[in-house]
């Protein structure tokens, strides 16, 4: 689960989850950059007044959690694959955990995005033309963790819906087994049941002559593995049990098989930044 502990936070999975990431209080204390730029002659913190200080502070704050948010979505890629593969109730446990974790986070990024916006437009003395121009910076990083948060909590959403349908499609396998095995033996539990009766051949000419054959057994048995082997033969054409590739079966019955994997696509060339981007980046 997702935890903040004073100045760093870390990702704890719950019992039998490997965890995504495992920082360190160390690499993840919040305001360690600011004190580096601090320490740092001629660093601009050092030559701007409280206000940029204030800035300073405040985006690393909100710059803090994306290393968290980056561990979440690993962590979420683990779930997303063991709820495919392997689903158990450990799988529908973390699914709740991260659900409310983010619902926690959601909670906890709401009210600093919109106190952020309130500053931004609050005319207060305090805070400086440029300053503000840093800020509007800051309340853009923090929607885009609300964005990542919000789309998080959407796929953990989904997660949920695909650990059912996981489960309901690992059942109904289940139950296909069975039914194909129970099927089988339906003729073979009727021979079994017509031949075991025992009428006295003795009385009645009718009564099972062929239990005095001489290899009425071998043939009985033999009769039965034909019945399994059409049987079978039988659920591999219809596609009810598959013993091959899914092509293979698919050329079998006639069908086409699979189409090829499109190519990928071509990626759009990256943006340059323009001069408004230029003008809200922030100094080193």
């Amino acid at each position: 689960m997702l935890t903040f502990n004073e100045g760093w936070h870390a990702l704890h999975a719950p019992e039998g989850h490997a965890p995504a990431h495992a920082p360190t209080a160390s690499s993840l204390e919040c305001f360690d950059p600011v004190r580096a730029r601090i320490r740092r002659s001629g660093s601009p913190i050092r030559r701007h007044g409280a206000d940029y200080l204030f800035y300073a502070l405040l985006d690393a704050i909100v710059d803090n959690y994306f290393p968290c948010l980056e561990a979440f979505g690993e962590f979420l890629e683990t779930l997303e694959e063991e709820t495919v593969t392997r689903p158990s109730p450990n799988t529908l446990i973390a699914i709740h955990a991260a659900k409310r974790e983010l619902l926690d986070l959601r909670r906890i990024l709401w009210p600093q995005r919109e106190t952020i916006s309130q500053i931004i437009r609050d005319e207060s003395p305090l805070l400086g033309k440029e300053v503000r121009v840093y800020l509007r910076d800051c309340h853009d990083h923090a929607v885009q963790v609300m964005d990542m948060v919000e789309t998080y909590r959407e796929i953990a959403s989904g997660l949920h819906d695909v650990y059912l349908s996981a489960l309901g499609h690992r059942t109904n396998e289940i139950m296909k087994v069975l039914t194909i095995i129970t099927t089988i033996f339906i003729p073979l539990s009727f021979i079994a049941g017509v031949y075991g009766m025992n009428f006295n051949t003795e009385k009645s000419p009718w009564n099972m002559p062929e239990l005095n054959a001489y290899y009425g057994y071998p043939a009985t048995l033999g009769l039965m593995a034909l019945i399994t082997a059409g049987m079978l033969y039988f659920f591999v054409r219809k596609g009810w049990i598959a013993f091959g590739r899914q092509d293979d079966l698919a050329r079998s019955r006639g069908e086409p098989a699979s189409p090829p994997p499109r190519p990928a696509a071509t990626p759009a060339p990256e943006a340059k930044p323009d001069a408004l981007q230029a003008a809200l980046a922030k100094p080193e």
